[in-house]
């Protein structure tokens, strides 16, 4: 949010409850902004534990597909993107690369498979190169569907957590920010002094200024023109 903004902000909101409402907006704005830029730090993997722990009966065949530091490689996907592009397609290309009778024998116990013998029986065919038969083409189709499927939903449920953790990093940054602007205007108003009531509102508009950030400016607006009508009123 710019100066203009503020100001016609102003203009139009004499009680400059719209101001308020925009500024801390802002605040949440700058706040997500200086959170994304820690993506490199652990801030960026929020998350990802989830994932591995979802998906932990995959875990023998990503080894067999990608080695020993799959991990490694899973997660720098994660911090580039969560749920699409890379990630998904190195998980399900892993499991299917990495499919041996043991390590299928164990993901379809993990996931309920109905026809674990069977599903082994096609690892085993796909590692000997042996022609398949038309059970073991819907074999394997049901299995790899019911492996997408999990991978789907682990990955929704990592990024619903990545969101949500995210929010509270976040909302701790613009509460900081707030508590650094009343020093700043605390030391210039009340030199010498301690402003309480400066000091409480600092935490409010912090904690408030993640919420409202995607909505500020329709809130603001909505504030504006309730305010206008309640006068037209009067």
């Amino acid at each position: 949010m710019g100066v203009e903004d503020l100001s016609g902000s102003i203009t139009a909101d004499p009680t400059g409850i719209g101001t308020l409402v925009l500024a801390a907006g802002a605040l949440g704005t700058a706040a997500f902004g200086i959170v994304d830029t820690l993506k490199f730090t652990k801030v960026g993997a929020l998350g990802f534990g989830s994932v591995m722990k979802s998906l932990g009966m995959t875990s023998e065949a990503l080894m067999i597909a990608y080695g020993k530091d799959y991990r490694e490689l899973l997660e720098a996907q994660y911090r580039k993107d969560r749920t699409q592009g890379d990630l998904r397609r190195t998980l399900r290309q892993g499991v299917r690369v990495g499919m041996t009778p043991k390590s299928t024998m164990n993901m379809a116990k993990a996931i309920g498979f109905p026809d674990e013998e069977g599903i082994a029986e096609v690892a085993r065919k796909i590692q000997e190169g042996e022609e398949f038969t038309d059970k073991d083409n819907r074999t394997l189709g049901k299995f790899e569907l019911a492996i997408d499927a999990r991978i789907d939903a682990a990955l929704a449920m990592a990024d619903e957590q990545y969101s949500s953790k995210i929010r509270i990093v976040a909302s701790v940054v613009s509460v900081f920010l707030a508590f650094v602007a009343a020093l700043a205007l605390d030391l210039e108003i009340n030199p010498g002094m301690m402003d309480f009531g400066l000091w409480i509102k600092a935490v409010i508009v912090g904690i408030v200024a993640v919420p409202l950030a995607p909505m500020a400016k329709d809130v603001a607006k909505g504030l504006q023109a309730a305010t206008m009508a309640l006068k037209v009123r009067k």
